[in-house]
């Protein structure tokens, strides 16, 4: 049976669907990649959807840069727990988009995944206390030869973006 490689990413910028990266555009990871039997690509959108769709789109604010990575060789960005974007209210959202996530893959490694989730961006430069308002969440295909992310859907949130970045 045929599988996509996909992984679910809120990016710092919006994306549309069909739009194709050779790097991974700036993000905050949602899920690692994992395999997906491509039959059940449709059933695997359509929950994430209902989950997006129900959640408040987050703010989020930059924290100070941190290192990241087995040898902590990584610059990363934290993001800081505001009422605008913090775990009481955003991580069941997290939380529930991993879990659809998980339950699709045909193997999940989710050692930075879960409670062991940390919300950040990698090797992306930003100043310390920007907001910056989230754009939609997206499902990413990774080409099996070329390595290429391809954005296959977009999911919504519930309330608008008409809020402006600072």
């Amino acid at each position: 049976m045929a599988a996509e490689q996909l992984m679910l990413a809120v990016p710092l910028k919006p994306v549309q669907s069909g739009e194709e990266f050779a790097k991974f555009p700036p993000h905050i990871t949602w899920s690692p990649w994992v395999e997906v039997d491509s039959s059940q690509l449709p059933a695997l959108s359509e929950e994430l959807r209902e989950v997006f769709s129900l959640a408040r789109r987050p703010i989020v604010t930059v924290g100070e840069p941190v290192l990241f990575g087995e040898n902590e060789t990584i610059p990363a960005r934290r993001f800081e727990a505001t009422a605008e974007y913090n775990l009481i209210v955003d991580f069941p959202t997290y939380a529930a988009a991993h879990g659809i996530m998980n339950a699709y893959a045909r193997q999940y490694d989710g050692a930075y995944m879960g409670l062991s989730w940390n919300s950040h961006t990698s090797k992306t430069p930003l100043e310390e206390k920007q907001r910056i308002v989230l754009p939609d969440a997206a499902l990413f295909q990774k080409g099996a030869s070329t390595g290429v992310k391809r954005v296959i859907e977009t999911f919504p949130w519930r309330t608008p973006n008409d809020q402006t970045t600072t």
